[in-house]
């Protein structure tokens, strides 16, 4: 738990710190761009693996806290001494909180994957639940820290694909 004190505190949780120093400027018409970096465990069928994951991120503000946006994710999984690569199209929204220091966000997206491993191929179709939150670098770029838990039904009737995000890390930036 002392750990944990001490990461939100470095952070910027804890105030006084380099994150939070702006307020980021995010208003309706504001558009984005950013991406994310995701380490998570993933289940298929009780067989469980690892993966990274790298999505640039485009959005735009259609009001002041609600925004529409869209990822393209690269993802490379080690299952069971397996490799999966797979790239997903994720269109969905995100409320961003008002805040100083911190905007916390939450969201869905719809995700449309296509799978790749051992010459064999498969999709799916699936439903994410991005939340986190904004730490400020400035008016205009903001780190986020957060997960996306997904659930995804694979389209040529296998088995259901749970993944639980260790974490994302990104950076994003604002602008009109």
């Amino acid at each position: 738990m002392r750990h944990l004190r001490w990461l939100l505190l470095l952070l910027g949780f804890g105030g006084g710190t380099a994150f939070g120093a702006d307020e980021l400027d995010i208003a309706q018409g504001t558009m984005e761009a950013g991406g994310s970096a995701t380490v998570y465990v993933q289940s298929i069928e009780g067989a469980t693996g690892f993966g990274v994951a790298l999505a640039p991120q485009f959005g735009y503000f259609v009001s002041d806290m609600i925004e529409v946006n869209g990822a393209v994710g690269l993802t490379i999984v080690g299952i069971e001494g397996f490799t999966t690569t797979a790239v997903t199209l994720a269109p969905g929204f995100q409320a961003v909180f008002p805040g100083e220091a911190v905007r916390p966000f939450v969201g869905a997206a719809v995700q449309f994957t296509s799978f790749s491993f051992e010459g064999e191929s498969a999709s799916a179709l699936g439903v994410a639940v991005p939340v986190g939150v904004l730490l400020p670098l400035s008016n205009a770029v903001a780190i986020s820290l957060g997960s996306s838990p997904s659930v995804a039904a694979n389209l040529d009737g296998g088995p259901a694909i749970i993944t639980v995000p260790a974490g994302a890390l990104g950076v994003r930036s604002f602008f009109r």
